[in-house]
């Protein structure tokens, strides 16, 4: 079947469906996620009374402006991958490049605070003060003491926050943020088939196949205590890629090498690592459950699902799906 690319971008008060290139990068690590639009410059585009405009988008478009992005299939309207956010940038470059962040209330706000003591929890209650944007958390009655926040932007300061105390955040696509463990499935599951008449994935030469016994890894755990100092230990191979995991309150040093040690595993399985690229459907996003297959080599697991990005060009739509740790063993 032929499928049709659809889209719809709305920004401010006026709307257009064609555009150079659309790319969207979602990815657990980085609360931010970002959308880049390339334009013309001078466009013909309808505002909200429907009438068609020719404008230059640079002097149009302005910083700050609300931008809802909806692209899909024409054979499949229910399968949208949409996109909420503000301009933070705009080139003046040829073509105009429009870059938009779904967390851009929060760069606009100066925060700077002290606490003796205090929980995630209120932390982000203070981060998010005033914006619009709801928390949904788990994990957050941590307490932290002390803890500062320097000067800067609230975006900013979230950012050092999950890094802090090794938690992820992310808007979600009900708007709320989401704030809690890094690999925790929580918004839904999607399957890929490799190989055979019921595969649905373009590309997956960027998935390879490995055994425990072959893949090296390493664990720096650290543990916060209720004072806030830090105990660190290290587990694994000394030559293998480092993943850095946070825990609170660990008795003793002994305790938190044994949990770390319990962690490596996660990262040292019978398994995919990397990346595949799939059309639009099915529907997939950060947080996901990918249960993928291949008949061919009877193999089947769960993975995390830890970036995605989706992207429109004269090629056509496509979405690289990242994968991390495997979660059923």
């Amino acid at each position: 079947m032929l499928l049709t690319p659809e889209l719809n971008i709305t920004i401010g008060s006026y709307t257009f469906t064609r555009c150079n290139a659309l790319k969207i990068e979602r990815c657990i690590r980085e609360v931010a996620s970002i959308a880049k639009i390339k334009v013309p410059v001078s466009a013909a585009l309808k505002d909200k009374s429907g009438k068609m405009t020719a404008i230059e988008l640079p002097k149009a478009i302005k910083r700050g402006n609300a931008v809802t992005i909806e692209l899909y299939y024409k054979e499949y309207p229910k399968y949208k991958t949409t996109y909420t956010g503000w301009v933070k940038r705009i080139s003046h470059a040829y073509p105009c490049v429009i870059e938009c962040e779904d967390l851009f209330p929060l760069r606009e706000v100066q925060v700077q605070k002290s606490w003796e003591s205090v929980t995630v929890k209120e932390v982000l209650s203070y981060l998010l003060s005033g914006s619009g944007i709801s928390a949904d958390s788990s994990n957050t009655d941590i307490t932290l003491s002390p803890y500062t926040i320097k000067k800067g932007d609230a975006a900013f300061a979230l950012q050092k926050l999950a890094e802090d105390t090794g938690m992820c955040a992310y808007r979600q696509a009900d708007g709320s943020l989401y704030f809690g463990l890094a690999y925790a499935p929580v918004n839904g599951t999607v399957k890929y088939v490799l190989t055979g008449d019921e595969t649905n994935v373009a590309d997956a030469t960027g998935l390879k196949y490995h055994l425990a016994s072959e893949t090296t890894a390493k664990i720096k755990a650290v543990n916060i205590n209720g004072d806030n100092s830090r105990t660190e230990v290290t587990v694994g191979d000394d030559d293998g890629p480092e993943r850095t995991l946070h825990f609170y309150n660990i008795a003793s040093e002994s305790e938190l090498k044994e949990r770390a040690t319990e962690e490596l595993q996660k990262f040292k399985f019978d398994g995919y690592e990397g990346d595949l690229k799939t059309l639009l459907i099915p529907k997939v996003d950060i947080g996901y459950t990918a249960v993928i297959s291949d008949p061919k080599f009877e193999r089947t697991g769960s993975y995390f699902v830890e970036k995605v990005t989706t992207e429109l060009s004269d090629s056509g739509a496509k979405r690289t799906v990242e994968i991390s740790i495997k979660l059923d063993e």
